[in-house]
């Protein structure tokens, strides 16, 4: 793992977003993502009560915000 990478780690989500909209590297994304993935599954998964549909929400809501 970069140096980078580890740095970003440890920033805030609102520090995330400032050096994606700077930088535009989906690897600072990928690191958005994986704090908030489950998250947002399982509200999608509240509002559907179907685990396909919550998938797909999922997906569609992290592809308007990349």
């Amino acid at each position: 793992m970069s140096e980078y990478y580890k740095k970003l780690k440890k920033l805030s989500d609102e520090e995330i977003v400032d050096e994606l909209l700077k930088n535009k590297n989906s690897s600072v994304f990928a690191i958005l993502y994986q704090r908030s993935a489950h998250k947002v599954y399982y509200k999608c998964l509240s509002f559907s009560n179907d685990k396909t549909v919550a998938e797909d929400l999922a997906h569609d809501i992290f592809l308007k915000c990349f």
